[in-house]
């Protein structure tokens, strides 16, 4: 799971806080180490004066050491804090052209840019295909992109891939070993043009359906559609419901995209 850049302040905050509370407990004085030849000396500077420090002092040493640690620590926290803290300032005021674009009225006029510029991508993802005709009464959940799903999770899915500009087809006839298949959703990769299939298995618990998902991985494997290459594969079931955080990592594994 990828946290969203306010869980990371908050994470960053708490560990500042933590070393912070480390430093409380810390010896006055900075650990020099000195290398001559093989040996390593150690040595405490006060600022104006340097005291030699016996290996007997192992555990001072030690304090000294973890004190600068602690103190790097913090300083690269900030930094990071630093940098989320203008990112996420610039999310709240920058309007994004993909607000934009989940307009209805807009969307229609600037349908060519779902996809940023390339024409051929955004072509492919808007032109009419041969989509699944059974069980038309269960497309009940319309997506930002404006067309209906089956499910939640899938209106989740489609809207993330949308908001991205990840194009993508939903239930596109797909003809494999002399069958036709309807994956979930038919995906291009918004720079290489890749193809990739998603199929979100909705009903894991169910014994029937779970025979149906293996007989057609198989069927897939042996057409060159292999999980984790390009087949992305996610599930629910009653007791476990999707996982957002598992969509976002995934969009930033397959498809470069950072959220």
């Amino acid at each position: 799971m990828y946290p969203k850049l306010s869980d990371q302040l908050k994470a960053i905050n708490s560990q500042i806080a933590f070393f912070q509370k480390k430093l409380r407990r810390a010896p006055v004085g900075k650990l020099i180490c000195c290398h001559q030849e093989t040996r390593v000396k150690w040595y405490v500077s006060f600022g104006d004066r340097r005291d030699y420090l016996p290996k007997s002092n192992r555990a001072f040493a030690k304090k000294l050491a973890e004190k600068e640690y602690f103190l790097r620590c913090i300083a690269s926290l900030k930094a990071r804090q630093k940098i989320l803290t203008y990112i996420n300032r610039q999310n709240s005021i920058v309007k994004k052209p993909e607000e934009l674009l989940a307009k209805p009225g807009y969307r229609e006029l600037l349908s060519e840019y779902c996809y940023g510029f390339n024409k051929d991508l955004s072509d492919w993802a808007n032109y009419d295909y041969e989509s699944n005709p059974e069980f038309a009464d269960k497309l009940v959940y319309k997506t930002i992109k404006g067309h209906m799903v089956r499910s939640k999770s899938e209106l989740i899915i489609a809207n993330l891939l949308f908001m991205h500009k990840i194009p993508y087809r939903y239930e596109a006839k797909l003809e494999i070993s002399d069958q036709v298949y309807y994956p979930d959703f038919t995906i291009r990769h918004p720079m290489t043009g890749k193809y990739f299939y998603w199929e979100h298995l909705g009903m894991m618990d169910t014994p029937s359906y779970q025979d149906t998902v293996f007989r057609k991985l198989h069927v897939y494997s042996e057409n060159g559609i292999y999980p984790m290459h390009n087949l992305i594969l996610t599930s629910e079931s009653k007791n476990t419901p999707l996982d957002t955080g598992v969509l976002e990592g995934i969009l930033r594994c397959f498809f470069d995209v950072f959220i």
